[in-house]
């Protein structure tokens, strides 16, 4: 295998994997010197947060089977997830192991497809004036130096201009959930280097601008049973499809901690700007948590869960958005009637959590976390989280309600 990269050019590898908080790790290593890797290599569980400074010492060991090349200017580089695990066992606070449990117990095959959103800022402004879908921006340039960047390792459908200044899209093509999280760890990670190549900075914070759009990371959840799809039919959701969402809805405030992981991430999620704050559901309605998106004349092939942001670990979102959706169809849970109105103009409807620390609220008294796999998760992940909240109010006060330098300096380049 290394002596193919060296065929490929590839003189690096990065082995590289994402901490509870979404933080990118990785250990970059020359390929002439990477045999050992097949072994795997210690890190300090202990300053990424995952295990107690007594006991330490983790396992990295690279999942080969994620390898993918991307091209920048100082050369080919090899990228690589890696997996944590403590005394030979699968690490339990360690996401992309959960995600695997969750995905290992559902009842149908199920794809997910991420709209994954950012701004390009210069000198920390949005790097150009342009809006939704306008043509020919530097940054589109940029973007598709990206695609041609990672050609070959990951499919990216279309690239797009958003609806604020500077802000952007990628498509990725639909995948099984666990390698549709390492692409979004992937594709987070060759942006900001090509980005920085040509001096911008890429951020994926959820709000880095009070007065301009949020950036999130819809999910398109889709599945099949033996090859026949799930969700629709013939252009109509069907009654599984009606219980995945109603899954979605019911436990929509209590998994908002782990899909919208930061203080940051509720500053977005307000009425009038296309985040979702409601919940309820539509069909081609962009006002509501769920929406069913239409196509032609009825409904499309996906679910679209409207929550979830990219400044957090993706396993987890994915994790914790996949199973409320799964309890939902285990559950028959019924949605309701779909929302044919604005739902920024309606009073009475339930809303989403308007902070992380009303989010960790509603986490910490759910039964239902407790009773999945997520169980494994919720103290390590509670207690570094309610830190991060006390540590905001300690800095800026329960009153603000503004974008803080506190929320830049800690998110802007997550």
């Amino acid at each position: 295998m290394f002596s193919k990269l060296r065929e490929h050019g590839v003189k690096y590898l990065e082995v590289a994997f994402q901490d509870l908080e979404g933080r990118i790790k990785s250990r970059i290593v020359k390929v002439s010197a990477a045999s050992y890797l097949l072994n795997g290599f210690r890190a300090d569980g202990f300053s990424i947060g995952l295990l107690p400074v007594e006991s330490s010492d983790l396992q990295v060991i690279p999942d080969f089977s994620t390898l993918r090349l991307y091209r920048t200017k100082r050369g080919v580089f090899g990228f690589v997830i890696g997996d944590l695990y403590y005394g030979g066992d699968p690490l339990p606070t360690y996401p992309r192991h959960l995600l695997r449990e969750v995905v290992r117990q559902a009842p149908v095959e199920v794809k997910v497809g991420v709209e994954l959103e950012f701004y390009l800022l210069r000198d920390g402004r949005p790097a150009d004036t342009h809006g939704y879908w306008d043509a020919g921006s530097r940054g589109l340039d940029l973007l598709l130096d990206v695609v041609e960047a990672v050609e070959g390792s990951v499919e990216v459908h279309s690239v797009h201009h958003e609806v604020g200044p500077g802000q952007y899209e990628l498509l990725p093509a639909p995948q099984d959930p666990v390698s549709a999280a390492d692409t979004v760890v992937f594709l987070k990670r060759v942006v900001r280097a090509i980005a920085a190549e040509e001096g911008f900075v890429a951020t994926f914070m959820p709000k880095p601008f009070e007065r301009l759009p949020g950036s999130g990371m819809h999910l398109h959840f889709s599945a099949e049973r033996s090859g026949v799809p799930v969700f629709t039919s013939d252009g109509q959701l069907t009654e599984e499809g009606r219980f995945f969402i109603g899954g979605l809805l019911r436990h929509a405030r209590e998994l908002a901690a782990l899909t919208n992981q930061t203080v940051n991430s509720y500053r977005r999620l307000v009425p009038g700007m296309e985040a979702p704050v409601y919940i309820s559901w539509g069909v081609g309605n962009r006002s509501t948590l769920v929406r069913v998106p239409l196509w032609g004349n009825g409904a499309g092939k996906t679910i679209e869960f409207r929550l979830p942001d990219a400044c957090g670990n993706v396993y987890l979102a994915v994790a914790a958005s996949l199973l409320a959706g799964l309890r939902g169809l285990q559950g028959r849970e019924d949605p309701g009637p779909p929302l044919r109105s604005n739902a920024y103009t309606l009073e009475g409807l339930p809303r989403v959590p308007e902070s992380l620390g009303e989010a960790l609220v509603e986490l910490s008294g759910s039964r239902t976390a407790e009773e999945s796999p997520l169980a494994a998760i919720l103290e390590r992940y509670l207690e570094l989280k309610r830190r991060e909240w006390q540590e905001y109010l300690e800095a800026c006060g329960s009153s603000c309600t503004g974008v803080t330098e506190w929320e830049l300096a800690r998110y802007l380049e997550r």
